[in-house]
């Protein structure tokens, strides 16, 4: 059965993303980014991006806050995500970062 998303809506403010220790997070951006991580999580952090919209995270041990910037490919959008990974987050539901202003007509 298919796990449901949870879906982030980008209003240009950092958006938090709690980690639960040891378990992986799919996190899908709404376009191709270039993702920087703080050196000092980059340690505690296993980070696998299978594309350039999609990551995998999963966290080794807690950490407080640290703020990741995913910059898109066409330099038209930075997202700011506030990334924390605690023991006491249970939910590894994917989440999708929607852009109001990167919809795409169906």
């Amino acid at each position: 059965m298919a796990q449901a998303e949870d879906k982030r809506i980008w209003n240009n403010l950092p958006i938090t993303i709690v980690l639960p220790v040891n378990k992986e997070v799919r996190v899908t951006f709404p376009t191709d980014v270039s993702i920087q991580i703080p050196e000092i999580i980059a340690g505690n952090l296993e980070s696998l991006a299978p594309n350039q919209q999609m990551v995998y995270w999963k966290a080794k041990s807690p950490f407080d806050s640290q703020r990741i910037i995913a910059t898109s490919s066409d330099n038209e959008a930075v997202y700011l995500v506030d990334l924390v990974a605690s023991e006491n987050q249970i939910s590894n539901e994917p989440i999708l970062i929607e852009d109001p202003n990167r919809l795409v007509a169906e």
